[in-house]
């Protein structure tokens, strides 16, 4: 089985919905109990949140 890498979302919240249809979608392909192998990375939305306050532009999406 391949391993995908998945950026998480801004939010914990997002990031468990990403999480959550991955492995939904491949449990249907496999049947169940199968899940996703994947390497995640999610953003800490606290440091994102602080360099706004500071007027330092940032971007996510290049």
């Amino acid at each position: 089985m391949k391993k995908i890498g998945l950026i998480g979302g801004i939010t914990p919240e997002s990031t468990i919905l990403y999480y959550r249809i991955l492995n939904q979608l491949n449990s249907n392909l496999l049947g169940a109990p199968h899940s996703t192998k994947i390497i995640m990375n999610s953003f800490d939305f606290g440091e994102i949140a602080n360099l706004q306050k500071k007027g330092d532009g940032i971007c996510l999406i290049n």
